[in-house]
């Protein structure tokens, strides 16, 4: 039934737009690998630190907006989920630019960034919630425990990792220290 589905959609997408996201999504994968080749082998240099950290990984970003930008046009069904997540990827999207290119990797706290950063979150979250419930056939309260019970295990974890990693180091104002 899935595969039945997905043919129906893929079938409403006009050719021309199909193949941009066959060459997105092949960019994207290229793009991915290298990223992560780069990540793992280690080799280093100021000149392929920029290239890979400011270049490939924007582009990634610009591509999966793209995608998702063509999805929400040619594909009719889930368009409001799918109008909230490519708001939350195309909210993280300017605040990496910013980052990268306005604030030269050292944004003042808080910045513009932090706006698009946050926007990111309840966008997302909301539109992948909206797509659960409009696919889950059986979507009983027992459901939700269980995520709630997930997210707050994920969130205890990353407390106990990450706040002190990130306070200890942290010098400056509370504003600086909260972002």
């Amino acid at each position: 039934d899935t595969r039945r589905v997905r043919r129906n959609l893929v079938a409403t997408v006009p050719v021309g737009a199909r193949r941009a996201l066959y060459v997105i999504a092949a960019a994207a994968a290229v793009g991915l690998a290298a990223f992560m080749g780069y990540t793992f082998v280690g080799v280093r240099s100021p000149g392929l630190d920029r290239l890979f950290n400011d270049g490939v990984y924007n582009v990634l970003e610009l591509l999966a907006v793209s995608g998702c930008v063509l999805r929400l046009i040619f594909v009719k069904t889930d368009r409001g989920p799918w109008a909230l997540i490519t708001a939350g990827v195309a909210s993280w999207t300017p605040a990496d630019l910013l980052f990268t290119f306005a604030y030269g990797n050292e944004p003042p706290y808080p910045s513009v960034a932090d706006v698009f950063y946050v926007a990111f979150y309840p966008l997302c979250y909301v539109g992948l919630l909206l797509l659960v419930r409009r696919h889950v056939a059986d979507f009983n309260p027992s459901l939700w425990l269980d995520g709630l019970t997930a997210a707050l295990g994920a969130a205890a974890l990353g407390a106990a990792v990450l706040v002190e990693v990130v306070l200890e180091p942290t010098e400056g104002s509370r504003w600086v220290v909260i972002t």
